[in-house]
């Protein structure tokens, strides 16, 4: 399914940091909220506190902070899956399941 780069970058996916992807998500952080493949918000695990990367002063501190457990909203990327709701929506069948 093709999603428009305008749209692909606004949707965001909540993925935890985790010891495997610790680094590609400190990538992901340090492209942030302007470029493709980069990442909207982190969400830290110890107060839940949301922190927007549009207005980070240091991406690379934003990603240097980053600890197992916090949840990074990365953009939509090739192979997510997306739900798709086709209106009118009364049943179940109107929602498509789609890989982007």
């Amino acid at each position: 399914m093709g999603v428009p780069k305008s749209i692909s970058m606004r949707l965001s996916i909540p993925e935890m940091v985790t010891h495997f992807n610790r680094d590609r998500m400190m990538e992901k952080v340090t492209r942030g909220s302007e470029q493709i493949g980069g990442a909207l918000y982190i969400r830290n695990k110890s107060d839940a506190s949301l922190f927007d990367l549009k207005y980070a002063g240091s991406l690379k501190k934003a990603a240097a902070n980053l600890r197992v457990g916090d949840t990074v909203e990365r953009m939509l990327e090739d192979g997510d899956l997306v739900a798709v709701n086709r209106q009118p929506s009364v049943f179940f069948y109107c929602v498509l399941l789609g890989i982007i």
